[in-house]
């Protein structure tokens, strides 16, 4: 299985404080999944505006997990829903974007119980 998370930038940021991480971590987990929802929901409903919203929201939280492979595709996202244009290459993205996020629920869960 590949690991997609890099926890080295949170690591970094917090100067390797264990409760900062963890707290980083958890933010991360208890807010993504209604910003992936809201993505997910707005492409099935062609609503650019929160496709735009909500890829510009994830990205920086999707950084700060060291979720380095979707920021490319959120960028783009985000820079297509601004045009309006590109519909299904956009909803390409947010599906791949969507498989990540998941898989780095798994990852993060197991790095949470090395800071308990």
């Amino acid at each position: 299985m590949t690991n997609y998370t890099n926890l080295d930038y949170l690591i970094d940021f917090t100067d390797n404080d264990p409760d900062l991480i963890k707290q980083g971590i958890s933010t991360y987990m208890s807010r993504s999944p209604e910003l992936l929802d809201k993505l997910v929901t707005s492409v099935k409903t062609q609503d650019w505006k929160g496709i735009h919203d909500s890829a510009h929201s994830l990205y920086t939280s999707t950084q700060i997990v060291g979720l380095s492979c979707l920021a490319k595709p959120i960028k783009e996202v985000e820079s297509q829903a601004r045009e309006e244009k590109g519909m299904p290459e956009v909803s390409e993205k947010v599906d791949y974007i969507n498989k990540i996020m998941l898989q780095s629920y798994e990852e993060l869960a197991e790095s949470l119980k090395r800071y308990e």
